[in-house]
């Protein structure tokens, strides 16, 4: 089983004045993973944290996990691994990922 290490980072900066309600939705902040595994050993760490997330689930390309950093933003784990999956006329492709955004008291010590 791989650790929960991060092997790359993407951020997007929005010129706005309220940053929150402006990126409802997006993923302004993603993070690259190596693989499925390294994906599951994250989302075990959030459980231990206590942290809401997503499931481990099939993007369009690779795997993806979601939650929420203290502030509401919501982060993205993309995997740099790819699935194979063809998502063509897969009901909910490209729709946003409903995680309860409440963030957990020990959700800033990841």
């Amino acid at each position: 089983m791989h650790d929960a290490t991060l092997v790359g980072i993407h951020h997007v900066k929005f010129p706005v004045s309220d940053l929150a309600r402006s990126i409802a939705g997006f993923d302004p902040v993603s993070f690259a993973v190596a693989d499925h595994d390294a994906a599951q050993a994250w989302a075990d760490r959030l459980d231990r944290l206590g942290v809401p997330h997503s499931p481990v689930m099939d993007a369009t390309i690779g795997w993806i996990l979601v939650f929420h950093d203290p502030d509401g933003t919501e982060i993205h784990l993309y995997s740099m691994e790819r699935h194979g999956i063809d998502p063509t006329g897969r009901p909910h492709t490209g729709q946003p990922v409903k995680v309860d955004p409440a963030p957990h008291p020990s959700a800033g010590s990841l």
